[in-house]
């Protein structure tokens, strides 16, 4: 069932066909039922209602189940622009540009890459009457191979390439880019997580490699998550795109995600939550049927900590959690604390975990 035709109904400005078939479909089930009880309480309600924030658990009460569908992208559709997004807390000062002379220069969320090479290269042709960039190893900046952004623990980054093509960039997540493309193609280098809107070029498709996996694409929108010894994926929002792992390929629609699991052979489709997929792009943790350890990840990079539990079993405990990614962390962790039953204690970066 289309969210969009929930909503509607939720807000009585369904048809009468479409009434019909979403109450058929929640009729299914008491979990649809509930979905569709509480996406009335979201869309329908008061603005205060709608700020709520929901959780809830796995063989707990359901009173709040599937509301993570509701908040359906607040700020999320498929032609949604990086421009558009939240970008969640303050940012670091350590968001840095590594040049490929091994200059560095730290970024704050408002600049822009391609400003900053520009003012550089002005810098230096007033110096020295000359256009070009200053030299390392004997060519120029203008003629570098790969800079680098580098994003820290706890933000974000959102930066557009020469060709027009716009990129997100997660906590904890490296790219490298030429300054200038090559001609016939584009190719940048990612470890961790992006968003990507890829200008359309026919004459020069767009790659993004990975340590897992390769991704081409003549123009579209996806998102890329490859953290170092995590399961590898790119989930597709729009457009088309090729995965090729080794031997292996596949071919991506819209909504479709491929992934290549941790020490596993071989990539795999599926089809993916957008929502959940996307919820770091658009400011917030959701999280569905996830275990604590995945969730305690997530928040370790976004609020720089380490993570330790006093016993293994709790780790493995899966929840449902809807959370703003502009909570502080002591905010964060009574949410989950709350929804997961566990006690917790900070010591400076330090977070440990207990069960009740």
């Amino acid at each position: 069932m289309e969210i969009d035709t929930i909503k509607r109904v939720a807000r009585n400005k369904a048809t009468r066909k479409e009434r019909k078939e979403v109450e058929q479909w929640a009729s299914e089930s008491v979990e649809r039922q509930q979905f569709l009880n509480n996406a009335r309480y979201y869309y329908g309600g008061t603005a205060q209602a709608r700020r709520r924030t929901l959780f809830y658990t796995v063989g707990g009460m359901v009173a709040a189940a599937s509301c993570l569908l509701f908040l359906w992208i607040k700020v999320f559709s498929p032609s949604a622009s990086v421009s558009d997004v939240v970008s969640g807390q303050a940012p670091h000062a350590g968001i840095q540009l590594v040049l490929s002379n091994g200059s560095t220069l730290f970024l704050s969320e408002k600049d822009q890459i391609q400003e900053k090479l520009r003012s550089i290269s002005r810098e230096f042709q007033q110096k020295d009457g000359e256009s070009s960039l200053p030299e390392s190893n004997g060519d120029t900046l203008r003629q570098l191979n790969y800079n680098r952004v580098i994003v820290p623990n706890g933000t974000t980054y959102s930066f557009t390439l020469e060709d027009g093509s716009r990129i997100m960039l997660n906590a904890a997540s490296t790219l490298r880019f030429p300054e200038h493309f090559a001609p016939g193609e584009r190719k940048v280098y990612l470890e961790g997580e992006a968003y990507l809107e890829v200008t359309h070029n026919e004459q020069a498709p767009f790659w993004v490699e990975t340590k897992d996996a390769v991704v081409r694409v003549l123009g579209t929108q996806f998102n890329v998550r490859s953290y170092p010894g995590k399961e590898y994926m790119t989930t597709l929002v729009d457009g088309k795109v090729e995965v090729t792992s080794g031997d292996d390929n596949v071919v991506l629609s819209p909504g479709e995600a491929c992934v290549l699991e941790k020490d596993a052979i071989g990539l795999k489709k599926k089809e993916v939550d957008l929502m959940e997929v996307l919820a770091w792009k658009n400011g917030e943790f959701v999280f569905k049927n996830m275990p604590l350890a995945d969730i305690m990840e997530e928040l370790s990079r976004w609020y720089d900590i380490e993570v330790s539990y006093v016993s293994g079993a709790i780790k493995e405990k899966r929840y449902y959690i809807y959370m703003d990614r502009m909570k502080t962390l002591e905010e964060a962790l009574h949410e989950i604390a709350c929804v997961a039953d566990i006690t917790y204690r900070c010591e400076g970066k330090k977070v440990m975990i207990e069960e009740l």
